[in-house]
Formats: C-alpha cells, structure tokens, sequence
C-alpha cells in the first residue's frame, strides 16, 4: 500500500485515497505490461533512502538499463506519490522502454504536481509522435515553444521542439491537422 499521498492540508482524505488507488491500479498496470513482478514490496524509507534509491535510478537510466530505473522510481512513488520527479523519471523509462501510453500517463501525472515545468510538454510531444497523434504532438510543441520562448535553460530543446514540429507540419497527416486546429481556432472567439 501506498505509505504517503498527497496532502496539502485543505486537500479531502476522498481525494488522497483516490489518488493512492489510482498509483496502485498505475503500477500494476506496468507490472503486467512489463511482464512480471516491477515492483519491491513496500516498506518505509526515509528521505536520504529515498534521494539514496532515486540516484541509483537516475545511474540505471543513464547506463540505459531502463526496466532497472523504472522499478526503484516506481518503488519511490510508492513511497511518496506526490513528486513530481518520480513520475517524470518514470515516464522517461516508460518512453525509452517505448510503453508510450504509460509515459504519457506518468508525464500528465507529473504536470499535476508541478505545472510550472515545460518539458514535460515535449516529452508529451515525443510520446504522442511516437502513437501517431501527430495533431497533439504538434500543439503540445507549440505550447512548449511559447511557454519557453527567451529560456536559455531551454535553448536545445526548443532547437529540437522546432525541428520536429516542422517535421511534423512536412508529414501529410501532420500538415493536414496541424491547418484544421488553426482553422478552428480562428474560428472560435
């Protein structure tokens, strides 16, 4: 069972236990896409335990054992289910394991918790490209691009935000939907 959900004081108890269902109902859903047992058995850690495990993760990923880093960051969110890098780790390994769907599901969940951070709008980008949904991987740049416009901190990643949106506007199906949003937003006061 989840050790720690969100509260932030007025947040209701129905919507804490909602949440800690939904995680629940999340990793099992990984585990059998997975195939097999990805979680550990949940027990207590303590934050330095936790940054300890969240580091170990973060050496996986970088060393490309991705199914390795998704376990100890799902084992982290059972832990605590309410940061916002967990679920962003996750979903990367999700991305790079190409489980597009979860990756997607993780980075949304990550956006709830820190709203504030525009790459994960990318990373949504590449997931939806990734599935076809060139439509929303387009506007899901575009907003990238205007929320980061001027960031150097995000200097690289508008480069690739722009090419691949232009390579999205160059695709047929891309192009074509890409002028059908305008259209109707042009419509719409």
């Amino acid at each position: 069972m989840i050790k720690h959900v969100v509260n932030a004081g007025n947040e209701s108890d129905d919507i804490n236990a909602a949440l800690a269902g939904f995680l629940e109902q999340f990793c099992r859903k990984i585990e059998s896409e997975l195939g097999g047992r990805l979680l550990m058995p949940a027990y207590t850690l303590s934050a330095g335990q936790q940054e300890e495990l969240y580091a170990l993760g973060y050496g996986y990923y970088s060393q490309g054992r991705y199914l390795d880093a998704a376990k100890l960051f799902w084992q982290l969110l059972r832990q605590d289910c309410a940061q916002a890098r967990y679920y962003k780790a996750a979903g990367a390994c999700m991305q790079m394991l190409r489980h597009y769907e979860q990756a997607m599901l993780a980075y949304g969940v990550a956006s709830l918790f820190d709203p504030h951070d525009p790459t994960l709008l990318f990373y949504l980008a590449q997931c939806f490209r990734a599935v076809g949904c060139a439509p929303e991987a387009a506007q899901a740049l575009q907003t990238f691009l205007a929320d980061t416009a001027g960031s150097v901190p995000h200097h690289a990643m508008r480069e690739q935000a722009a090419s691949l949106l232009a390579s999205i506007a160059q695709s047929p199906q891309g192009n074509h939907s890409i002028r059908r949003k305008d259209e109707q937003r042009n419509r719409n006061p």
